[in-house]
């Protein structure tokens, strides 16, 4: 088996350098560019989730659509080769118009606010990756104000709180295989990008805490599946950002996280599609089970939770080990990671196992659940690939400077861990895990609806304000031409400027007051 690996470069997937996954003739042919080289785990997982996707969707996605996912992960690919922050930022824009094609292609008319809010939020971190590209081109590196303009416009595409909504709110509106799409490409380029440029960075750190814990606790609240998966998305990424944020951890672990998280993913989104197929609000109510499907849920939730034996375990082994050495911050952030990590194993991952199992029961008095077998082969394919990346680890880490060994104490501790969880689940929170709400809103209503409305109700007292001082001041007087309104106008103009002035000192002062 290890000569077939060898032979097929397949060991080399998750390697950090790829000298040895493709010789050298065939990088020099293919023009391969060392950005791309060093992103070749991620372009190769992409390539795969892609073409798993497609084959699962065959005859149930229109053409268009399928040509928005090839152009979308075309320029996914093309953002992976770049390592100017010009270009990537005009990667990114291509990214943002393809998908935006992709989301309204499923999305219906009634729900066009989703479409917008994806606009928007992508037009916001376009203008912040060129402006921090603009002021890198006249500096030559990354300091002060480009640096933070950049570093906001990348996380924004990552999906870090508190700009993580837009991931909630437009993925769901998808079509069925839109999701799965969407859900691979834009926040995980978002994510290499940030390792190539900010590895390390302390602010990944926080936002990265922030965004698990935040795409956690509205994953375990969220009765909706497809939501519940999106929530998923975001906790996954906020790990991602945690692991890049450590400064001890090797870049080609990080890599075989990424692009091991883009195949588990992948492979969840299936099996939620295969669950909630039959029902058009995608709720546990429509559910209906399908065997392959339950063992491809098993397969990648496994890996989701770092089970002994998957190649999750593995890569997240090396990323904690590493983040032990950090110092106290360093720890404390590895405690966020486990914690997080086991909600999300449990609120999306079991959740998805017990209502799939639950409804296999059901549909053995079905004469139609043999009919509802979706294509199997993709799930199988991604199920084969993951159950080979755990079982032959050390090949598919040689050429990451890192090697892993299995000891009873982290086995113990880990499988303990996943034990109590499932405990805890099965026992006294399973009611509580299946979801309890369905957001209409998240936590970007402050900011998209609560302040417009303070700003705009701040304002609108301010015109008032003016309106009331330029009454009491101004007396209309005729000018030598007996036209009384225009001295009026004059007299109101000076009074309105002065009265605003008048505001913007006061707002000042209380500022200074408040900051000083």
């Amino acid at each position: 088996m290890y000569g077939v690996l060898s032979a097929a470069g397949v060991y080399g997937f998750f390697a950090g350098g790829t000298d040895a996954a493709l010789p050298v003739l065939w990088r020099d042919a293919l023009g391969l560019s060392h950005a791309l080289q060093s992103a070749m785990p991620l372009f190769l997982s992409f390539s795969l989730a892609l073409l798993a996707i497609l084959l699962q969707s065959c005859g149930n996605m229109r053409s268009r659509e399928v040509l928005c996912c090839l152009l979308y992960y075309a320029s996914s690919t093309f953002v992976l080769s770049l390592s100017d922050p010009t270009f990537i930022a005009v990667g990114f824009e291509f990214m943002a118009l393809f998908a935006l094609l992709l989301i309204a292609y499923g999305c219906p008319a009634s729900n066009i606010g989703a479409f917008l809010h994806y606009a928007s939020v992508h037009f916001v971190s376009g203008v912040l990756l060129l402006v921090g590209a603009c002021e890198f081109a006249q500096a030559g590196q990354f300091t002060g104000l480009s640096k933070a303009f950049y570093m906001a416009g990348l996380l924004i595409n990552a999906a870090s709180f508190p700009a993580s909504s837009w991931v909630s709110h437009t993925y769901p509106m998808s079509s069925r295989f839109g999701i799965m799409v969407l859900s691979a490409f834009t926040t995980k380029v978002a994510a290499c990008v940030l390792l190539r440029m900010f590895s390390g960075d302390p602010v990944l750190l926080y936002a990265g805490m922030m965004t698990a814990i935040y795409g956690a606790i509205f994953a375990w609240l969220e009765r909706d599946i497809r939501k519940a998966m999106s929530y998923n998305v975001v906790g996954q990424v906020g790990l991602m950002l945690i692991a890049i944020g450590f400064n001890s951890v090797s870049y080609g672990v990080l890599m075989a996280y990424m692009a091991l998280s883009v195949l588990y993913q992948t492979l969840l989104f299936m099996v939620a599609d295969a669950i909630t197929v039959g029902s058009a609000e995608h709720r546990k109510g429509g559910l209906y089970a399908v065997y392959l499907s339950i063992v491809a849920c098993v397969v990648a939730v496994l890996n989701m939770g770092a089970f002994p034996g998957s190649a999750g375990f593995i890569v997240k082994s090396l990323v904690l080990h590493s983040a032990g050495t950090a110092g106290l911050f360093g720890v404390i952030s590895k405690q966020v990671f486990l914690v997080c990590s086991l909600l999300l194993f449990a609120g999306v991952g079991l959740r998805l196992v017990w209502l799939s199992s639950s409804q296999l029961r059901v549909s053995h008095n079905g004469s139609s659940s043999v009919g509802r077998y979706l294509l199997g082969g993709p799930m199988a394919f991604l199920v084969l690939l993951l159950v080979v990346l755990g079982m032959f680890h050390k090949q598919v880490l040689s050429f990451t400077g890192e090697r892993f060994v299995y000891t009873p104490k982290d086995v113990a501790v880990q499988i303990a861990a996943i034990s109590v969880t499932v405990l805890c689940f099965i026992v006294s929170l399973r009611k509580k895990l299946l979801g309890r709400c369905e957001f209409s809103v998240d936590i970007d209503w402050i900011y998209r609806r609560f302040l417009p409305k303070v700003i705009s109700g701040f304002w609108n007292f301010v015109l008032y304000l003016c309106n009331v001082l330029s009454e009491k001041v101004c007396v209309p007087e005729y000018d030598d031409k007996g036209h009384a309104w225009v001295s009026a106008l004059r007299q109101r103009m000076e009074a309105a400027d002065a009265a605003l002035l008048l505001c913007m000192l006061v707002i000042g002062v209380v500022l200074v007051l408040v900051y000083v």
